[in-house]
Order: C-alpha cells, then sequence, then structure tokens
C-alpha cells in the first residue's frame, strides 16, 4: 500500500544545470523527506540536474510514442536528419500558425503521445520549469489536489504557449514582485492566483563553497571582475564583452572571468579574438564551484537585459561583493543603488563607467560590501509557504 502519511508532490522539470534548475535543487534539497515524497517528471532523456539530485527524489522520463512528439513538444531536432528536422520544424510552426490562446496544438499533439504519464494522485503538481515549456501541459493533467506553476523571467515573450492552461492551475508562483506586476499586466484574468515566491538559498553552504581555496592565480591578479551568467542573450554577456573591450582600450589590466555556458559560446569567442582580449576576458564554462573565484573577485559585474529574480546576484551579496548591475526591474528588487551595489544602464559605456568607478575608489567598495554585511538571505520561509498551501489544498478536498 502506498504510504499516505507523507505529502505526495510531483515537480515538474528539465534538466539542466541553469539558474532555475539550480533554485530546484535548493528546494528539494531543503525539504524533509520523512514528511514528503518527491516524484521528478521530466520530457528530457537526460542532463547534468540528474547527478546532483538528492537520493530521496525518484526521477521519471516521459516516453513519447511518436518521435515527431517528442521533437515538436520540446522543441529539439537534435536526433534528426537534415530531410527530417526540416519536415519536424515545418510541422510545429504550422500548428503553430493554427494555435490560439485557447489551444496550444504543438503541446496538446506532443502530450497526447506521452505514453506513461502517472495516473496516481497526488497532493500536489509543481510545474516548476515555467517558461511556457511542455511541463505545464502536462502539469495540469496530473491527478493532484493542488497544481502550481513557476514564472522565472520578466519578459515573458513565452507566455502564449502557457495561457491554455493556465485555467488548471491554482497557483501561479512569480520569482519576484517585478515579475508579479508583468504577468499581471499581460494575463490580468489570472491575477488572483498569481503570488510571489522567491526562491530557495542555502547562504551557509555559498559562504562554506567561498571559503575553499582558488584553483588558480586569479586571486593575485589585478582588477578582478566575476560574472556568473549563461551564455544566452538575456544574460548580457555580449554587453560585458564590449565593456571589456572598452576598459582594455583605456589600458586598464583586468582578468574578466565568466562562469556559465550556451549557445551563444562560438560568437562570444569570435569577438574575444577580433577585440584581442584573450588574456582578458575568459569564458570558464561550467564549473562545479564558481565561488571561491567571485569570493577573490574586486567587483562582481551582473550585465543582465532581464532577470526574474537574479540568483547570482543574490549570490553574490551574499558573499557581500561590490556589485555593478544592470538597472532593471528585478536589480531594484535586490540593490539600492550607491548603499549596497551600483545600478547602470545595460550598455556597455555605462557597465564600463560603473567598473571603473568602483575600481577607483576603495572606500566606496568598502561602503557597499559592508551595507551588505547584515543582510537576511534567509528563504526557509517559502518553503514553509509552499507546504502550507500544499496542506491547505489537500484539507479542503477531504470529504
Amino acid at each position: 500500500m502506498p504510504d499516505t502519511s507523507r505529502k505526495r508532490i510531483a515537480v515538474l522539470c528539465g534538466l539542466g544545470d541553469g539558474g532555475m534548475e539550480i533554485a530546484l535543487l535548493r528546494l528539494l534539497r531543503d525539504l524533509d523527506y520523512s514528511q514528503v515524497s518527491v516524484t521528478l517528471l521530466t520530457a528530457e532523456r537526460q542532463g547534468p540536474l540528474l547527478n546532483m539530485l538528492p537520493d530521496q527524489v525518484m526521477v521519471r522520463h516521459c516516453y513519447f510514442t511518436s518521435a515527431f512528439a517528442y521533437a515538436i513538444g520540446l522543441n529539439d531536432f537534435s536526433d534528426c536528419g537534415m530531410i527530417r528536422r526540416n519536415l519536424y520544424r515545418l510541422g510545429r510552426k504550422l500548428l503553430t500558425i493554427a494555435s490560439n490562446d485557447k489551444r496550444n496544438l504543438v503541446y496538446d499533439y506532443a502530450s497526447s503521445h506521452v505514453d506513461d504519464l502517472p495516473k496516481e494522485h497526488f497532493d500536489a503538481a509543481l510545474d516548476f520549469r515555467g517558461y511556457g515549456s511542455l511541463t505545464t501541459t502536462l502539469g495540469v493533467q496530473l491527478d493532484a489536489d493542488f497544481h502550481a506553476t513557476w514564472m522565472h523571467d520578466e519578459r515573458m515573450e513565452w507566455l502564449p504557449l502557457a495561457m491554455p492552461y493556465l485555467h488548471g492551475y491554482d497557483k501561479i508562483f512569480c520569482v519576484s514582485e517585478s515579475v508579479k506586476r508583468r504577468f499581471i499586466e499581460l494575463a490580468p484574468a489570472y491575477a488572483d492566483k498569481a503570488e510571489v515566491l522567491y526562491n530557495v538559498l542555502d547562504a551557509d553552504d555559498i559562504r562554506r563553497k567561498a571559503s575553499q581555496p582558488v584553483p588558480d592565480d586569479f586571486a593575485k591578479r589585478p582588477n578582478r571582475l566575476v560574472t556568473l551568467g549563461r551564455l544566452l542573450p538575456q544574460k548580457g554577456i555580449d554587453i560585458a564583452l564590449k565593456a571589456a573591450a572598452l576598459l582594455h582600450r583605456r589600458g586598464l589590466d583586468f582578468t574578466w572571468l565568466v562562469f556559465g555556458e550556451g549557445d551563444q559560446r562560438a560568437e562570444l569567442e569570435a569577438m574575444i579574438h577580433a577585440y584581442g582580449l584573450e588574456h582578458h576576458f575568459i569564458l570558464k564554462g561550467h564549473v562545479d564551484n564558481p565561488y571561491p573565484y567571485v569570493g577573490a573577485a574586486d567587483v562582481y559585474v551582473q550585465p543582465s537585459r532581464y532577470e526574474g529574480y537574479s540568483l547570482a546576484l543574490q549570490e553574490a551579496r551574499i558573499l557581500t561583493k561590490p556589485i555593478v548591475a544592470s538597472d532593471i526591474p528585478s536589480s531594484r528588487e535586490q540593490i539600492t543603488d550607491g548603499h549596497d551595489g551600483i545600478l547602470v544602464h545595460p550598455d556597455e559605456t555605462a557597465l564600463a563607467e560603473g567598473i571603473i568607478r568602483l575600481l577607483d575608489d576603495e572606500p566606496l567598495r568598502d561602503a557597499l560590501s559592508s551595507n551588505l554585511q547584515g543582510e537576511r538571505f534567509d528563504y526557509e520561509d517559502q518553503v514553509r509557504r509552499l507546504l502550507t498551501l500544499i496542506d491547505d489544498a489537500k484539507g479542503s478536498t477531504r470529504p
């Protein structure tokens, strides 16, 4: 017989190692598995997250009865030959054109070819991935007392993909106030379901990891800059690279490390070569523990074009680093300009000026760091809120 004493939670997500997956990992690690059982349902076949999950989490991979359904549902054509890839992309485009805010024919078709969607009852089905992905479609099909989906960024060009399914969710969790405001602006019919739920952070673990030795000579170099972010347009690494070119032209000796991977790597590497920055702007890729580098940096730089609520920015704040960040709505929730960081317009000139301002002003750097010393980074109450909502929903369905 199944154990009914624990909350049964189904979580839907991808298997990458970006900020969203790391946020989920921290949530899962914060759960008491004597009180909950968790099934991670994923449409992906493999990914780095698999090796990082708590042992208590059971992973179930969706099985698709159609290669076409898998390809269009995940927008992943990597296993297809050129002819099939083009045909599948055309099919996806035609289905997209025929879709509207009531029906998403791409996801309806893909989900109808998932052969092994769990049939058992859950206390909660949590579409943590969000982003208008196939998991949002699958989440509403699970039998659960409580359904919730997540909104992770303030841009939301993908929201039309999710709109046909939002009616099936009890809560739409937004990771910041700015994300909530943007969501309500775009989907006012669901304003009553929107609620801010901040991502979980383990501040003590971040500090512990940062205390480990830096593996190379980075700590000995002058004017050390660090950025954590995937190599995607959203994160503005290209803006940072252009700012680095400006710093280089001014004769500044610096080392700028970027931790993260993404589709822009080849483009960025070409830019680095064109600017002659091979020894100054370094793409470090994925590193299991980048925090010693953050701890050793003179300035942490966050050049994002948009965010939901930047985990990397939170981590830099936890490590009390002097920060230069893009002046975007979610950054304003974390930083008061001139008090615990510097906010600048998200372009290369403003970013370079902000960096120079901090590098030239040690008392200002010390003041910004000092003002972060007393900040509270305990998000355990967010986990309690989530579990309370699940309990309340479970209670309301009892006969």
